[in-house]
């Protein structure tokens, strides 16, 4: 072969595949976002700001797109290319000269498609819904789990064809499961697809804290109360996901691809004494996803995340949430007057004080109580045997300053004061009278009796000081600055006369924030809230 001979043939080679060599690598794409408040991210890195974001972009490599708003959930969409440019068209007159070898490899390199030059977003955003705080109940973050508690969750995996005819995403969508279901009820079946598994341990640990963030965002978190928490006005809220199914959309013509999961979830709501006193189901779809061959379990936990949190707007969203979440006033009891032996015998030191207060047990626990009555009447905390709660109140029992274990009987309870009313077979030498209260005023040296850390600690005094009153939806609490553990909730609070100012209750407060602070209800309360009065002498 001559130099003639190459110099004929070098057009061809430099002209071949001219629409990969001669098209640019990057386009321009504007990005619509209709606020001028909102930021734009592309693959997780900050694109721009305002309603109109110009960006330059890689050609035939799709995208990850973000958009941020103050008051939105954050919203994922797929930037995909969708066309071939007039350019492209142009070249390939061109490929003759390589005998239209050229065109064969136009064809096949994604960087001859392009993106739309113009991207609008096509759902509509979630607002977010906030808490309102004088009229709504706040939220502990409870666990996330899968429905029979099974180890993992197998993704019902969809394929959804998405040709220029449907002019509807969101009807592609429900036409492929449709045609799933209606395959499955034929009894035929599935094409063998790519498994994908929602993990019991790893993936649902991340899903709570997704569940955490998004309490967090919508000012429901009842880790923003401060020291003094009314807990008839907290519930946990706990998710259980029902199903999980992961769509995988395709284009007719490209090999881009995104998913989309849609996720079904039953939210249950707990009371402080770990009854659940409501359920919700949701069910709503994640943002689309750009599915990259090497990251696509990450992806889809990610699309899993953004699911989780769309259900729990959608929950926000719900009328029956919106009752359940009504604040609880606190109301007059319902029991009958319950008349009861006033104590004859008038305590005039610790020691006697002593002799008075006892170690509340159960197979669950244990906490603090002390005696009303000489023939065995105690209060305590009803927390403390909340989870023991049957027909017969089996399995409770008291252990006396003397380490004497009797069985104890439950007579009436105020949940809503986290009260309970107790009856044991046993004498006492010495009793408080709820009756028989004095003013409280911050400054005032208090006492209590109680069982810190463990049974063998029972009959531990502590010394503290009134800080402060606080009015909780209708609930007088004594502020008290003393470094208590939950055992001790359920124990008298008293004075240096040994005249008893109200009951212990850790469980309004939270110690590990807060050095020291508790709360107490105030003597007067506890026969109110219980209705129990001593005949008179």
């Amino acid at each position: 072969m001559n130099l003639k001979h190459l110099l004929c043939m070098l057009p061809a080679v430099l002209l071949s595949a001219c629409a990969t060599i001669l098209i640019p690598q990057n386009q321009t794409v504007v990005l619509n976002t209709d606020h001028d408040s909102a930021s734009v991210m592309i693959n997780k890195m900050p694109a721009g700001n305002g309603k109109q974001v110009p960006v330059r972009v890689q050609r035939g490599v799709q995208k990850d797109v973000t958009i941020e708003r103050p008051g939105y959930k954050p919203q994922h969409e797929a930037l995909l290319p969708n066309h071939r440019s007039l350019a492209f068209s142009i070249y390939q007159p061109l490929n003759v000269l390589n005998c239209f070898i050229g065109i064969i490899y136009d064809f096949t390199i994604d960087k001859n498609v392009d993106f739309p030059h113009e991207f609008y977003f096509r759902k509509e955003p979630h607002l977010l819904v906030y808490h309102q705080a004088d009229s709504q109940k706040y939220l502990k973050t409870g666990e996330v789990s899968l429905l029979g508690n099974v180890p993992a969750m197998e993704y019902a995996f969809i394929q959804v064809k998405y040709p220029e005819e449907y002019a509807d995403l969101e009807q592609a969508l429900k036409d492929a499961k449709k045609a799933r279901q209606d395959l499955l009820a034929s009894g035929k079946p599935l094409p063998k697809t790519q498994k994908f598994y929602l993990k019991g341990d790893y993936d649902v640990y991340l899903l709570g804290s997704q569940l955490r963030e998004a309490i967090a965002e919508t000012h429901f978190s009842a880790d923003s109360i401060p020291t003094v928490r009314d807990w008839n006005n907290i519930y946990e809220l706990s998710a259980r996901v029902d199903f999980a199914e992961l769509y995988d959309i395709r284009g007719k013509r490209w090999r881009h691809h995104m998913n989309r999961v849609n996720m079904g979830i039953t939210w249950y709501f707990f009371n402080r004494y770990g009854e659940c006193v409501d359920s919700i189901e949701t069910e709503a779809a994640s943002g689309d996803f750009v599915m990259e061959p090497n990251l696509l379990m990450r992806n889809v936990y990610g699309c899993a995340k953004d699911a989780l949190y769309a259900n729990y707007l959608e929950l926000l969203r719900s009328e029956r949430f919106g009752r359940i979440m009504a604040i609880n006033t606190f109301n007059a009891p319902e029991f009958p007057e319950l008349t009861l032996a006033k104590p004859k015998r008038k305590m005039g030191k610790k020691a006697d004080a002593l002799k008075a207060c006892v170690t509340i047990g159960s197979p669950d626990g244990y906490g603090s109580g002390f005696a009303i009555t000489e023939d065995g009447y105690i209060l305590a905390s009803y927390h403390v045997v909340a989870s023991r709660v049957t027909d017969s109140f089996s399995g409770l029992f008291l252990i006396d300053h003397r380490g004497e274990k009797k069985p104890i009987s439950v007579v009436r309870f105020s949940k809503q004061h986290d009260l309970v009313l107790l009856k044991a077979d046993h004498s006492f030498e010495y009793a408080f009278d709820i009756a028989d209260t004095s003013k409280t005023e911050p400054g005032t040296p208090v006492y209590t009796i109680g069982t810190p850390a463990s049974v063998e600690l029972g009959q531990t005094v502590t010394a503290g000081t009134v800080s402060g009153i606080h009015d909780l939806n209708g609930l007088r609490t004594v502020r008290l600055k003393m470094r208590l553990n939950d055992e001790n909730s359920g124990g008298p609070v008293m004075d240096d006369t040994m005249r008893l100012l109200g009951m212990i209750n850790i469980r309004m407060t939270d110690q590990t924030d807060n050095e020291g602070d508790c709360l107490a209800i105030p003597a007067e309360t506890l026969s109110k809230s219980l209705q129990v009065v001593y005949k008179a002498n």
